[in-house]
């Protein structure tokens, strides 16, 4: 079964490429802000489960890429095609310009940023529009997270020389680009990706600058840092060298796995709340809500608490009980796995909120 790009480009990370020499350049202060503590809050008052829609995007690096919106069970909601770059960027043509998909949702939109740097919107409606516009240039990409109110936008701009990039990170009104705070500035061999957004929090991944090869391990983010929006002062660190970042994020925490193979779920302040061996080194995925734990084998998809492997891939989650890979949707209640006709990689789910 055809790898996704998420799965490369977010999470082909259990030993980091670029190492651990990261340093304090590439990633916001530790440094206490004074703020309280942040963790998961409940909703202030019961109301209707909001519905959920899986992204797949086609790769952006052809001449033009295609977003597509799709329910639990399968059917299109919504479409959208973008100018794409034409190919990957390199870092001086040293190395490969590790970039992530130019995707980012909200709790009822998906954003999506064409080679001008024009990021617009696609809605489960099939509403689209211009939403803002990012810096970009022969060797700058712009990555960038909208929060889960569709309020505000952080974007981190990134410049590639020689194995190494200079990044800004600022954070800005999504609509009219006004109440711009500029959080950090730094250059050296790692990077950050703005990755989504929890409490009012802003999370931001530590990756690999520039890559060479692909090796397991190489290619996605080491440790997560939940930063203050309003200066970048980090609040918590999820993940690290002992135990490097190993699947996508959720609004239970996020999955990490250790030397020895024991994926580990860490919630938002990087405390572990539960652990589970794995026979070898693979990609986890943690649903939105906590309980199962997904993960390829040669004969499946095992996913915690069931009885088998689904007969299909693993990229992501649509709910709470439906995983996607890039061209099925398993329910792992039933087992039944349907094949679906948008073939293309997993780009991220609504609602996007973490």
């Amino acid at each position: 079964m055809r790898r996704s790009a998420p799965v490369i480009l977010l999470v082909l990370l259990v030993t980091a490429c670029g190492g651990q020499s990261a340093t304090s350049q590439a990633s916001p202060s530790a440094a206490s802000s004074g703020s309280p503590p942040v963790s998961p809050v409940a909703s202030p008052s019961p109301s209707p489960a909001p519905s959920s829609y899986v992204v797949v995007a086609t790769p952006s690096t052809g001449a033009t890429y295609t977003v597509n919106l799709l329910d639990a069970g399968g059917n299109l909601k919504g479409s959208a095609t973008a100018k794409g770059w034409n190919g990957s960027l390199t870092c001086a043509g040293v190395a490969t310009a590790l970039l992530p998909p130019p995707i980012s949702t909200s709790n009822s939109k998906v954003y999506f940023e064409d080679s001008a740097g024009v990021v617009s919107f696609l809605s489960p409606d099939g509403t689209t529009g211009k939403a803002t516009t990012v810096p970009v240039g022969e060797s700058r990409r712009s990555f960038f997270s909208v929060s889960p109110d569709d309020k505000r936008i952080a974007v981190v701009v990134s410049d590639f020389g020689a194995n190494k990039a200079s990044i800004r990170v600022y954070v800005e009104n999504l609509t009219g680009g006004g109440n711009r705070v500029q959080i950090f500035t730094g250059s050296g061999a790692t990077s950050l990706w703005p990755v989504g957004w929890h409490a009012g929090s802003l999370v931001l991944a530590k990756v690999p600058a520039c890559i060479e090869g692909s090796a397991f391990g190489c290619c996605g983010p080491t440790e997560l840092h939940v930063v203050n929006p309003a200066n970048g002062v980090r609040r918590f660190t999820i993940g690290g060298s002992t135990c490097i970042v190993s699947g996508p994020s959720t609004p239970s925490g996020t999955p990490c796995l250790t030397s020895s193979n024991v994926a580990r779920v860490l919630d938002w302040a990087g405390v572990t709340t539960r652990t589970v061996q794995l026979p070898f080194k693979r990609l986890t995925y943690l649903s939105p809500d906590g309980q199962h734990l997904a993960y390829q084998t040669d004969g499946g998809t095992v996913v915690g608490g069931q009885t088998g492997p689904l007969q299909m891939g693993v990229c992501g989650w649509i709910d709470n009980t439906h995983i996607v890979d890039s061209g099925h949707i398993g329910d792992i209640t039933t087992g039944n796995v349907t094949q679906i006709t948008t073939a293309a990689d997993c780009a991220g789910r609504i609602p996007g909120g973490l």
